[in-house]
């Protein structure tokens, strides 16, 4: 059974948000798991600092303030030296979390970070599920603002994993894939943030990423 609500936004998806919807939460992986290797940090390290610097921006600006945050380490640069499109409290969390200094699933408590870290990490399990603003507003059929969108606590934020995983389960892809699917197609059709040309030569080459100066 696929929810009325999602089901609406499913019949306006295009062939494109399904290409770069299945594959998002692989390419996250591949792109992690180069970063890891060329920067010497263990993969899930790297990837708690990824998630952990993705409040308040958008994808391309989160890899740049990833590598700002593993280049500054290995080159031993002071905390202020080290530039970052997030916020600075997200940047020491980063560093913790990239360093080893503090573990990532004891500190951090939130429902959509902690499923995304899960997601990026092993993209093929079926146990977690990214629910952010755009999920919000698709479940509630409204049309929110990022800042509107917010889950009102675990009760909604655990109906709408319930829901997307019932709608992967009928589709047969998972249901962090579907979320990919439905993300594109919101951000496409409110064009908000979109970009036609989405595989670019940052995100399919890591090793061309840039540290912020």
């Amino acid at each position: 059974m696929i929810e009325p609500n999602i089901q609406r936004w499913l019949d306006r998806t295009e062939p494109g948000d399904w290409n770069e919807g299945t594959r998002a939460y692989g390419r996250y992986h591949r792109i992690m798991r180069a970063l890891a290797a060329e920067y010497d940090f263990r993969l899930d390290r790297v990837i708690a600092a990824f998630v952990s610097l993705s409040p308040n921006t958008d994808y391309y600006s989160n890899l740049r303030s990833l590598v700002s945050v593993l280049a500054g380490i290995r080159d031993g640069r002071e905390f202020d030296a080290i530039q970052v499109s997030t916020y600075r409290h997200n940047l020491h969390r980063a560093m913790a979390y990239a360093l080893g200094d503090k573990d990532f699933l004891v500190e951090t408590k939130g429902m959509k970070i902690r499923s995304f870290y899960h997601n990026v990490l092993d993209p093929n399990d079926p146990a977690h599920v990214t629910i952010d603003g755009h999920m919000v507003a698709i479940w509630r059929g409204q049309n929110l603002t990022m800042k509107e969108a917010i889950y009102k606590g675990p009760k909604e934020y655990y109906e709408i994993v319930v829901a997307l995983k019932r709608a992967a389960l009928v589709i047969g892809i998972s249901p962090c894939q579907l979320q990919g699917v439905l993300w594109f197609a919101r951000k496409r059709i409110l064009n908000i943030k979109h970009e036609s040309q989405l595989n670019l030569w940052a995100t399919d080459e890591p090793s061309m990423l840039e540290p912020y100066a």
